[in-house]
């Protein structure tokens, strides 16, 4: 899970064990100090511990502040100054997104080392036949195949089906159901003359026990797709640490999915 640089930790080997202080204990730690120094304070009204405890308060208030409005804040600012057109986030995100002749060609997606071993390193996108594929690559050089079926994007009125050139695509690194892992999203987006329709999976991947085991496609599992239909003008798919969003654009309607006990579950108003 990450909360910022908060979310960081200390370990101390001391003597015969491991501490480790989290940012939870951080926090009981501060507020336990002020309360004593506080009471400190009233036994021996003459020892000035206001300084400290106004401190000491500052701090512990400023966490939830950083957490919840700060840190969103500046993902989302950052994200936007990637010149991404489609996608929002809250949280830590590494992410692309561009049309089918970029997907297309072969594009390459580095992706972020993760805290546990057999990750994959790299994930790519290219054009097969008649449809676009998705492989995830190890450092062994395994390699799954990921290939997704989209819903929409396809041009159903010539004697195969291949997907629209108009087609705009993201791809995208980042923790949806905060258990400290993060999960790879595909999605498509299709532009009609009024509205908008965005079709998005999210895989999630089970890193299997034994390293020459990561090449099986079974230690991967597809979420149901999050579909939005009707999204007035360009759609904007969000999304951050639990969530999935796509706003309607139309009367403050939402699609909106949330991932729960590891569950992806619809929530929105749409």
């Amino acid at each position: 899970m990450s909360d910022g640089f908060w979310s960081y930790r200390w370990d101390f080997t001391l003597g015969v064990g491991m501490v480790k202080f989290t940012k939870e204990a951080i926090e009981t730690t501060l507020s336990a100090l002020a309360i004593f120094l506080a009471i400190g304070w009233v036994i021996f009204p003459d020892a000035n511990f206001e300084p400290v405890i106004v401190l000491l308060l500052l701090v512990i208030g400023f966490v939830p502040i950083y957490q919840h409005q700060i840190h969103p804040w500046w993902d989302s600012y950052r994200l936007q100054k990637q010149g991404f057109k489609y996608l929002r986030g809250s949280g830590p995100m590494n992410a692309i997104e561009g049309d089918f002749a970029k997907f297309s060609s072969g594009l390459s997606f580095r992706l972020k080392s993760q805290k546990v071993p057999n990750y994959p390193v790299y994930a790519r996108v290219f054009f097969e036949q008649t449809n676009l594929r998705l492989e995830v690559y190890f450092s062994d050089g395994e390699k799954v195949d990921l290939s997704p079926s989209f819903d929409i994007g396809s041009d159903t009125d010539s004697e195969v089906c291949l997907p629209k050139e108009s087609n705009q695509y993201i791809l995208a690194q980042v923790d949806l159901d905060d258990d400290g892992l993060d999960e790879i999203v595909f999605g498509v987006i299709e532009s009609l003359e009024c509205e908008s329709k965005v079709h998005v999976l999210v895989f999630k991947y089970h890193p299997p026990y034994l390293k020459k085991d990561v090449g099986r496609y079974e230690n991967w599992r597809i979420f149901p797709a999050a579909n939005a239909t009707g999204v007035h003008g360009d759609p904007i798919v969000h999304l951050e640490s639990g969530v999935i969003s796509i706003p309607r654009n139309f009367r403050s309607m939402e699609y909106k999915w949330a991932f729960v006990d590891g569950q992806q579950v619809y929530v929105g108003s749409a």
